[in-house]
């Protein structure tokens, strides 16, 4: 990871921009840039349970039923859901006003759906 993604990544975790800034700048280059991002964040924090195959892959087949195994073949392997694919489908954090001398600031965070 460069210098620049490390600036991009800590722009796009926090929670009032996330993507947004960065397709607002970047205009078209903005989508191939921010799932660069999205995969580094991936790679680098992974999901245990891709680390912790240790069964055959046959023993896994034979354990499956005819239909789980019909039903895999048709729609793929699924990519399991992890904590960086919930953040970026969550909506962007919104706070009513500047938490200047508030010191209850976090209690006012609202949740908005940006469609």
């Amino acid at each position: 990871m460069n210098g620049q993604d490390a600036y991009y990544i800590a722009l796009i975790l926090d929670p009032r921009f996330k993507t947004l800034l960065l397709e607002k700048e970047l205009g078209d280059a903005a989508p191939t840039v921010i799932r660069h991002l999205k995969d580094l964040l991936h790679q680098q924090y992974s999901v245990a349970s891709e680390h912790s195959h240790t069964a055959n892959e046959n023993e896994v087949v034979q354990g499956k039923s005819i239909e789980a195994r019909l039903l895999e073949k048709l729609q793929g392997a699924r990519r399991p859901v992890t904590d960086i694919d919930r953040y970026f489908e969550a909506a962007v954090v919104t706070i009513d006003q500047w938490p200047t001398n508030d010191n209850s600031w976090l209690l006012s965070v609202k949740f908005c759906d940006m469609d």
